[in-house]
């Protein structure tokens, strides 16, 4: 039987969501996510994808 993990991840930003997203993926990992802002990931520029 595994164990489980609790982790905490710092921050909203584009790292942190993803590494959190895919921690959430592992059965054994227990995520909470903790942001200074109300809302996560609002600094990605569209734009800058398009621009290839």
């Amino acid at each position: 039987m595994a164990e489980n993990t609790d982790v905490v991840v710092i921050g909203g930003g584009y790292a942190g969501v993803m590494a959190a997203n895919r921690l959430t993926q592992r059965d054994e990992v227990t995520v909470t996510l903790i942001n200074p802002r109300r809302t996560f990931v609002e600094r990605l520029r569209h734009g800058c994808l398009n621009s290839a």
